[in-house]
């Protein structure tokens, strides 16, 4: 019963675990989704690596008659189904307030020029601001050469402040945005920093010409579905690892207490049995009457 219960258990460990690594790390690499929510990818990866572990505390616990083994694969269970649900719950929060936030910024800009709100929102308007001015400068000053429209082309360009445009946090960001979404400036609609082709969207890549001539379809609307598509999903998957894991340390816990039932019932019974022994039977006193009997029909004779 203990090895098959455990052998499952460590078996969906292990298939949480991958699963947590393999999505931990493709939310490391998304260069949107990582930029703007810092940190998630990273405790994927985490907790994907405490399941793994789990598993294999699970597989010597099912050969060993330590009880500690089995307690502490509970324990692991619990804590690390708990930390997935938790997660689960933030990602969803996450899908559901910040593309919120974002065209709330995005919204009351265009409605009445007022820049306040989300911090990641309007840090992401400056840089936009600022690296394209310095993709202006840079064309200005190579007029007369081939210098195309594309910041790629325009290293150490600056702004109207001299700000490299190398500096701003959110540059990878706005150029795997453009190359995703075909998409131009951040809130309101502009021309690529990065000169992407026409048929860019969705992985394509290739400069065009005349890539400033007519402006293109805001970034941010793209980066909203993303956000909200790829917090979703993982949040799906957490929910979706953390409730067997969960079921699994609830029937462990059970196991547990069940062994620790049998063992003090063992023990009572010893106890009973030892006590049966020690207490004498009706056959041994009726013995030590007759014994004593005779004792004391010798001893009167004697006296005669």
């Amino acid at each position: 019963m203990r090895a098959a219960f455990v052998g499952i258990s460590s078996l969906i460990f292990v298939i949480s675990g991958i699963a947590c690594v393999y999505r931990g790390k493709r939310m490391n690499d998304d260069g949107i989704f990582s930029a703007l929510e810092v940190g998630y990818g990273k405790a994927m990866i985490g907790l994907g690596c405490g399941c793994l572990l789990a598993g294999v505390v699970g597989v010597m616990s099912a050969y060993s008659r330590k009880r500690y083994l089995l307690s502490g694969y509970v324990l692991l269970s619990v804590l690390l189904g708990g930390s997935l649900l938790a997660l689960s719950c933030v990602l969803a929060d996450v899908s559901r307030t910040d593309a919120d936030k974002f065209a709330t910024v995005c919204g009351r800009h265009r409605d009445t020029g007022a820049l306040y709100g989300s911090e990641r929102m309007l840090i992401l308007m400056s840089e936009y601001e600022s690296m394209s001015q310095a993709l202006s400068n840079c064309m200005a000053n190579h007029r007369n050469t081939s210098t195309g429209g594309s910041l790629e082309e325009c290293p150490g360009a600056v702004d109207d402040q001299l700000i490299p445009w190398e500096v701003h946090q959110y540059s990878g960001l706005l150029r795997e945005a453009e190359r995703r979404y075909h998409c131009g400036g951040a809130c309101e609609p502009g021309t690529p920093l990065f000169g992407w082709s026409e048929g860019a969207g969705k992985g394509g890549g290739g400069l065009r010409d005349g890539v400033g001539d007519k402006p293109l379809e805001p970034c941010v609307k793209g980066i909203m579905e993303d956000l909200q598509g790829q917090a979703n999903a993982n949040a799906t998957l957490s929910l979706a690892t953390a409730i067997p894991l969960l079921l699994s340390g609830f029937c462990g816990a059970l196991l547990c207490c069940s062994r620790a039932q049998k063992r003090l019932e063992g023990r009572r019974q010893q106890q009973q049995h030892g006590l049966y022994q020690l207490a004498p039977s009706t056959e041994q006193l009726g013995l030590l009457s007759i014994m004593l009997g005779e004792d004391s029909t010798e001893d009167s004779d004697d006296e005669n």
